[in-house]
């Protein structure tokens, strides 16, 4: 009796054990895709960081598949085999992206697959995706790890010049413990205060001057808005810019005519030149001006003349 209790106590612990394998069996089976049906899929990776066989692929946050196979091509590319469920790989389209991941902040590494948006075709058996190297957790830590002593060098370099400054130690800080420099430069802003406000009413002046200008029929407003006084010095400035190439060109003859006459070239500087032309015409110019004189002595005679007295008081008269 007693053996035979203990056979059945052996039985039940045996079932239960069977119970429990096959029961084992079945979820990591269900885990690993080994009862459904699966496709094949890869991607090249440049690091892994730790990625190992059996670790899950994600697609949009849901796990479709796990890593079947990770294998090194070369010394720059790693490809990664992963199983994904048929069920789902209709969803993944041929320009779907590949990244490394994290289960948790510390967990074990994964594969997430991001749908694609442009292509229409899904994947197929062995199709390769696109795969993208993203920061982890260490490379971020070793990142935040350099910004920290970046600040605290320049949080160093700030306490420095704080302390220079607290010295009296270079212009700021003369300016800030200086006394006098600091009453100069109080006093230069006011100027520069004064001198603004002064422009400012300055510039006001100036704006309703020119209103002014504009509403009056005075001289300044006609040329500012009267178009055809406005083309007329516009002509005179050109008439005068032709006058001045006239009077240059005038002056350049003029210049040539005295070079030519320096030179007793022509009439004129012949007559310069020659001493007998010369005196001819001295000569001639006295016998003229006697002849001029006897003349004048001759007319004043004639108005004296009572022949002739009232024919000349008649032409003063008329005039």
């Amino acid at each position: 009796m007693k053996e035979m209790n203990n056979n059945i106590k052996l039985g039940i612990f045996v079932s239960i054990g069977t119970i429990c394998f096959i029961l084992a069996l079945y979820f990591l089976g269900a885990k690993q895709n080994l009862f459904g049906d699966t496709i094949e899929i890869k991607a090249h990776f440049a690091n892994v960081n730790g990625l190992q066989k059996g670790n899950n692929v994600r697609f949009s946050g849901i796990d479709v598949g796990t890593v079947k196979e990770v294998t090194i091509v070369n010394d720059t590319t790693i490809m990664v085999v992963m199983m994904v469920d048929e069920k789902i790989h209709h969803f993944i389209k041929t320009d779907a992206i590949a990244t490394l991941g994290n289960d948790g902040l510390m967990g074990n590494k994964l594969v997430n697959i991001s749908p694609g948006t442009n292509s229409t075709e899904i994947i197929k058996e062995g199709d390769t995706l696109l795969a993208i190297n993203e920061l982890d957790a260490d490379d971020m830590l070793r990142r935040l790890e350099q910004t920290n002593r970046n600040i605290a060098a320049i949080t160093e370099s700030f306490v420095g010049i704080a302390q220079k400054i607290d010295n009296g130690e270079g212009t700021i800080g003369k300016l800030l413990n200086d006394s006098n420099l600091s009453n100069d430069l109080s006093f230069t802003m006011k100027n520069i205060r004064k001198l603004s406000l002064e422009t400012a009413q300055l510039s006001q002046s100036i704006g309703r001057s020119f209103s002014k200008m504009e509403r009056q029929n005075n001289t300044i407003g006609l040329l500012l808005n009267d178009t055809t006084i406005a083309k007329d010095i516009q002509k005179t400035i050109k008439e005068l810019s032709v006058f001045s190439k006239n009077t240059e060109q005038i002056t350049a003859d003029l210049k040539l005519i005295v070079n030519e006459i320096k030179a007793g070239e022509g009439t004129v500087g012949t007559l310069l030149s020659d001493s007998i032309a010369n005196e001819n015409i001295k000569q001639s110019l006295h016998n003229l001006q006697e002849g001029s004189k006897a003349f004048n002595e001759n007319m004043d005679a004639l108005k004296h003349n009572f022949l002739f007295r009232r024919y000349f008081k008649n032409q003063e008269k008329n005039k």
